[in-house]
C-alpha cells in the first residue's frame, strides 16, 4: 500500500492556527496539528467541497487559501521542503478540477 503524500505546514482558520501536517487522501485533504497551546486540530475537507485554491503572500509568506463551499477558506504555509507548497496546489487542483488562481 501506497502512503499518501504528506506535507509540514502551518494552516488557519479565522484566528485558529495549528502547526502540523496535510494529507491527500483518496477523497479527502486532511489536517491535523497543534495549536500554540497543545490543543489538536483535525479538519477533513472533501475534495467535491473545494471549490477555489489561491496562491497568497501574508506578512511575506505564501500561503495557499483553500475555498471550501460553505465554509471559511483555510489557509496552509509550508513548513516542509522549498516547492512543496506549490507541489501541494497543483495536486489539489488536480483532484479537484479548481481554476489556478
Amino acid at each position: 500500500m501506497v502512503e499518501p503524500p504528506s506535507y509540514a505546514v502551518t494552516w488557519s482558520v479565522g484566528d485558529s492556527r495549528f502547526v502540523g501536517h496535510a494529507l491527500l487522501g483518496d477523497r479527502s485533504l486532511r489536517l491535523e496539528g497543534r495549536d500554540a497551546k497543545a490543543r489538536e486540530g483535525r479538519r477533513a475537507i472533501r475534495f467535491d467541497r473545494i471549490i477555489g485554491l489561491e496562491m497568497r503572500r501574508t506578512n511575506g509568506h505564501r500561503s495557499l487559501a483553500v475555498g471550501i463551499t460553505g465554509d471559511d477558506d483555510v489557509l496552509i504555509s509550508s513548513l516542509d521542503r522549498p516547492g512543496s507548497l506549490g507541489e501541494l496546489a497543483d495536486r489539489l487542483r488536480a483532484l479537484t478540477d479548481s481554476p489556478q488562481s
